[in-house]
């Protein structure tokens, strides 16, 4: 065993590929990918902001909670929800339920959302 008391790749019977930057993921699925990522970032930086939780609270729980709070539009919010709802399929590796449309409207929409949410202090 290592180091740290797990086992090692070689100890799993892994063999270490030449190249570690050989993992196939489409241009749109790593899109998909930082659209969600850099929501989450934002709006888990305004949570955190304005409010003292003990624990991280899932997404679907925490924008609502932003809307009421009048941190977020509910026009950001339905945004963030159709943005989720087309991002979540990819990361999980469902990515042949997306559609162009769906991808084309997350490149015309995520990043003005995304610079909307960066502005909130």
């Amino acid at each position: 065993m290592g180091k740290s008391g797990k086992k090692t790749a070689p100890e799993l019977g892994i063999k270490k590929q030449a190249d570690e930057h050989n993992i196939d993921i489409s241009k749109d699925v790593q899109f998909l990918f930082s659209v969600r990522y850099n929501i989450e970032k934002e709006l888990r930086r305004i949570s955190s902001k304005f409010f003292d939780d003990e624990r991280p609270r899932p997404m679907i729980m925490m924008v609502p909670r932003l809307v009421e709070q009048q941190l977020i539009s509910p026009n950001q919010h339905k945004v963030i929800r159709n943005l989720y709802s087309i991002a979540s399929p990819a990361i999980h590796g469902d990515e042949q339920k997306l559609t162009v449309a769906e991808v084309d409207f997350a490149k015309q929409i995520a990043p003005g959302i995304i610079e909307e949410l960066k502005k909130i202090e």
